[in-house]
């Protein structure tokens, strides 16, 4: 089943993407969730081993710091679903290291 999310890339630029989850929460990642401040509906995910990338960079979403590529989904419950937050929202609340 194909799922939308935003994706934040390493070089800042904010997409739709669309395809299997399976494709982009894969297995060999291991993958750490946290809120999406200000959208209780939300999530970012991003992958918790991060830190051991030599081509780490860092970001802030709506405050809170997370290494990138990051992806936004809407949550239902236990489930994920598209973000009814927009692209401009996200660009909006993201600020990249100088």
């Amino acid at each position: 089943m194909s799922l939308t999310a935003i994706k934040i890339d390493r070089n800042g630029s904010v997409t739709a993407e669309t395809r299997p989850e399976e494709e982009w929460m894969d297995e060999d990642t291991v993958w750490a969730e946290t809120d999406y401040r200000g959208h209780p509906d939300h999530a970012i995910y991003y992958d918790d081993e991060a830190m051991e990338d030599p081509g780490m960079v860092r970001a802030v979403v709506a405050g809170i710091e997370v290494p990138l590529p990051v992806w936004i989904v809407g949550v239902e419950g236990e489930n994920t679903c598209p973000p009814t937050v927009s692209i401009e929202t996200v660009q909006d609340d993201l600020s990249l290291p100088a």
